[in-house]
């Protein structure tokens, strides 16, 4: 610390301005964007590292100023992650279950169920009802002109795109939320704009299928040279997939989506990272084959399923984002 008189001194990074430690949280200093914001104006709404903000103490009271004159509130500065990798997978499983996160668990079940139980059985009753109303069953007649199957199928494919728009909002703030510290289950979109809640989460996946899943799925009807092509395809897209997630989710837009900065970073946190996309493969398969083998279950299956589905989406973000916050460093990508 040096002092700047009347009272009030400037911290230094240790060593006289050396690189500060990586940043853990979203909220970054304006002037040094690799640190971590310890305090934010409450004139300017600027946000500063512990370096660019004065401080002083008067009758036994510190207080932080902002260049622009301001005083400043200081930033929580994030939890560390569990240190341990036994602590760590723990803490990922136990974490959608803490405080509100039961009723939050118990809501999204409810809700996400009853869409299950509208389309039938899952991801199978959409690809029935879609089926039905395109295909001629009656001696080659199209039952297109048939209002209530039109309306049943673009109501199965609105409720899908609207739910997959929610589910990944909510992921995305997980993801965030963890890689601040918090451990608490961050509450679901709150509607209050809906597309920032909705539609642009919605954009967004749909932007990371087709770039990680896309070319593979293109490839798998040009025969059986085609179909291995993109079998293979589809595997490394899924692969990479997680990682892609996590990138948009730092970045809080699609600007997140480089490829090129993805595929560098995998290797550089291979073995935890390969925790995490396990999961995701996990999430995955209970959406696309959950309702197969949940069948036998009657009425209750949707709900084991949706609860399943939201426990270790909830679960893999919460990896990804102690994963980043942990190896921020490592990753270098701000």
């Amino acid at each position: 610390m040096t002092g700047t008189g009347s009272g009030e001194t400037k911290a230094e990074y240790p060593g006289g301005g050396a690189r500060p430690a990586p940043a853990r949280s979203l909220q970054r200093c304006l002037r040094h964007p690799a640190a971590d914001a310890a305090a934010r104006c409450d004139r300017c709404g600027r946000r500063w590292c512990d370096s660019c903000v004065r401080h002083g103490r008067e009758r036994g009271v510190t207080w932080l100023a902002c260049e622009c004159g301001g005083r400043c509130s200081a930033i929580e500065s994030p939890a560390p992650p569990p240190a341990s990798a036994e602590k760590r997978i723990a803490d990922a499983f136990t974490y959608p279950l803490r405080g509100e996160g039961r009723w939050l668990l118990a809501a999204g079940t409810l809700f996400y169920a009853v869409i299950d139980l509208y389309l039938g059985t899952g991801a199978r009753g959409i690809a029935r009802t879609v089926a039905e109303t395109v295909a001629a069953p009656n001696g080659g007649r199209s039952r297109a002109t048939d209002s209530l199957d039109v309306v049943v199928a673009i109501t199965a494919l609105v409720l899908v795109l609207l739910a997959f728009g929610c589910q990944l909002a909510w992921v995305l703030r997980v993801i965030r939320e963890s890689v601040r510290g918090r451990d608490e289950l961050p509450g679901f979109p709150d509607f209050v704009t809906f597309d920032e809640s909705v539609l642009v989460p919605l954009g967004q996946g749909l932007a990371l299928l087709a770039v990680t899943l896309g070319p593979g799925a293109a490839l798998l009807p040009w025969g059986a040279a085609g179909a291995a092509a993109g079998a293979m395809l589809l595997l490394g897209g899924a692969a990479v997939l997680p990682m892609a997630l996590l990138s948009v989710a730092i970045a809080g837009s699609l600007e997140g989506l480089d490829l090129r900065r993805i595929l560098r970073s995998i290797p550089r946190i291979g073995a935890p990272y390969s925790f995490a996309a396990a999961l995701f493969a996990a999430v995955v398969g209970l959406l696309a084959f959950g309702a197969w083998f949940l069948e036998g279950v009657p009425y209750a299956g949707p709900f084991v399923r949706a609860f399943l589905v939201l426990h270790l989406s909830a679960v893999a973000g919460r990896v990804l984002g102690l994963l980043y916050a942990r190896n921020a460093g490592r990753l270098g990508w701000y």
